[in-house]
C-alpha cells in the first residue's frame, strides 16, 4: 500500500485541514495510508522542512502544491504504477521505497548518524592525531622513551620531524631554529645541542634532552593546520553549522598560497642545484611556520566543512523524515 506522510510544524493548520480534506476525497478512488508526524520535536527538520507549517510526501516524493488536488492525485498514480512494476519485478528495493517509506535499514541509521555528528567524530579523531605528538615530550620527560618512540615512529611517516622546524616541551626554549632563519631572540638548534643543522637525517632522529627539552611529535607548521582545523571545526558545530562555504579564490589566494611560498620558497632555495644559484638561501621563522599552518588549516576546514553540509543537506533531510515517519509507525515518541 501506498504511504502517504503528513509532516506538520503546527497543530490544526488551515493549510492541514485542507489537506486532509483533500486526502479524504482521494482516499475513494485510491487506496493509500496516510501518518501525521509532528516535527516541532526534530529542530532539523523544522528549520529545514520547506514550505508552510505542512508539507505531504507522496511515498518519499514531497509534493510542492499541497493545496493543489491535481498534484496530489498525479503522485499517487505514479506511485501506484511503480509500485505495481516493483512487486511484479519482485525488486524490494522499490517495494520498500513506494510501499514501505518509513522503514530505516542499517546504511540508512549509519548514514543518518554521520551526518547528524560528522563535525564531532572529525573533532575526536584530530583531537588524537594531534594530541598524541604532545604525549611523546612527556613520556620523554617521565622516563619513558620506548613508550614515547610508539608516537614518534608513526609520526616520522607523516611528518619530517626536523628538531629545528618542531616545537619542544620542558627544555630552555620552545624552539630551536636553524642560524639561517635570523631569530636573534633564540638560541639556534645547533648552538643548543652542537648538532650539525644541515644533517637532516641527524635533525630528524632527535627528540632532545633534559636541556634543550623534547620534541613534539609534529612539526610546527603541522600543528598549525591540525590545530585550526580542530578549533574550527568546534565552532562550527556551535554555531550550528550555518557558516556558508568560503569561496574557491579566497582558500586559494590566502589559505593555499602563504604556505606554498613560505614552504616552496624555503625548498627550492636549500636543493643547492646550479641552475638555482641565484635563488637566496632562506628559512621561515617559527612563526611563520604557524601562521601559514593556520590558515591554511582554517580556510581549508572553512572550505571543507560547510561545503559538507550542503553536500549532505538533501540526504539527511530525506532520512530525518523516514525516520520521523518510521517512529511515529512504531508509536514511539
Amino acid at each position: 500500500m501506498i504511504q502517504l506522510t503528513i509532516y506538520a510544524k503546527t497543530a490544526n493548520s488551515p493549510e492541514e485541514n485542507k489537506l486532509n480534506a483533500t486526502l479524504s476525497a482521494l482516499s475513494e478512488r485510491y487506496d493509500f495510508q496516510v501518518s501525521r508526524v509532528d516535527v516541532s520535536a526534530n529542530p532539523y527538520l523544522l528549520r529545514n522542512l520547506p514550505g508552510g507549517p505542512v508539507q505531504v510526501d507522496v511515498s518519499q516524493s514531497p509534493i510542492r502544491d499541497i493545496g493543489n488536488p491535481r498534484e496530489i492525485e498525479a503522485a499517487i498514480v505514479e506511485c501506484e504504477k511503480r509500485l505495481a512494476a516493483a512487486n511484479k519485478t519482485d525488486n524490494a528495493s522499490l517495494i520498500q521505497q513506494y510501499g514501505r517509506p518509513g522503514r530505516m535499514t542499517g546504511s540508512d541509521r549509519f548514514t543518518l548518524w554521520f551526518t547528524r555528528h560528522y563535525v564531532l567524530l572529525f573533532s575526536l579523531l584530530l583531537i588524537l592525531y594531534a594530541g598524541l605528538p604532545f604525549l611523546a615530550p612527556v613520556l620523554m620527560k617521565t622516563g619513558h622513551p620506548t613508550a614515547a618512540n610508539w608516537i614518534y615512529k608513526p609520526y616520522k611517516y607523516l611528518c619530517h620531524q626536523l628538531a629545528y622546524r618542531s616545537f619542544f616541551l620542558f627544555g630552555e626554549q620552545v624552539a630551536y631554529p636553524r642560524a639561517i632563519a635570523g631569530v636573534e631572540t633564540l638560541k639556534t638548534f645547533g648552538e643548543a645541542t652542537g648538532l650539525s643543522e644541515y644533517d637532516l637525517k641527524i635533525a630528524s632522529d632527535f627528540v632532545g634532552n633534559d636541556t634543550v627539552g623534547y620534541k613534539i611529535a609534529l612539526c610546527q607548521r603541522d600543528l598549525g593546520i591540525y590545530i585550526s582545523l580542530l578549533l574550527f571545526g568546534i565552532v562550527f558545530g556551535l554555531t550550528g553549522k550555518r557558516l556558508k562555504p568560503l569561496a574557491w579564490w579566497v582558500w586559494i589566494l590566502f589559505g593555499l598560497l602563504p604556505i606554498a611560498l613560505d614552504g616552496g620558497s624555503q625548498m627550492i632555495s636549500q636543493f643547492n642545484l646550479p641552475f638555482l644559484s641565484w635563488f637566496p638561501i632562506r628559512e621561515s621563522t617559527p612563526l611563520l611556520r604557524v601562521a601559514t599552518g593556520v590558515l591554511f588549516g582554517s580556510l581549508t576546514a572553512w572550505l571543507g566543512y560547510p561545503s559538507l553540509e550542503e553536500t549532505s543537506r538533501d540526504a539527511r533531510l530525506q532520512l530525518e523524515k523516514k525516520a520521523a515517519l518510521a517512529a511515529s509507525l512504531e508509536g514511539t515518541p
